[in-house]
């Protein structure tokens, strides 16, 4: 059985890695999410694990509201772990408008936009 949980190896935390990712990667964006994206430079091979960082957009007030999107995040990333490359650091931040979408398409959406990053 595969392992679908989340690692703390997986997580960026460090804001210089945050904004490196920001500054040189490349970007994908559409009406309910933005990604940055950058091969690892820390990746020994193409084995390692793709390090993620999930935020929402300063328009989102509401903690709960933030929250949410942050795990359906996180829940899209565990389920899908083979959408994402091996050896990339993904910087991925919902819109607003993504509240207003049922889970399904907002899984839909979100993974659309990983499969064009690679």
């Amino acid at each position: 059985m595969k392992r679908e949980t989340l690692t703390k190896k997986e997580i960026i935390k460090k804001p210089k890695e945050m904004v490196k990712v920001k500054k040189e990667g490349k970007r994908r964006e559409d009406e309910y999410f933005l990604i940055y994206y950058l091969p690892s430079e820390l990746a020994k091979s193409d084995s390692s694990p793709p390090r993620l960082c999930f935020s929402v957009e300063k328009e989102v007030r509401k903690a709960t509201e933030r929250n949410l999107l942050k795990r359906r995040m996180r829940e899209v990333y565990r389920r899908h772990k083979d959408v994402f490359s091996n050896g990339f650091l993904y910087l991925i931040r919902a819109k607003e408008r993504a509240l207003t979408l049922p889970f399904t398409t907002f899984q839909e959406r979100l993974l659309s936009l990983i499969e064009r990053c690679s």
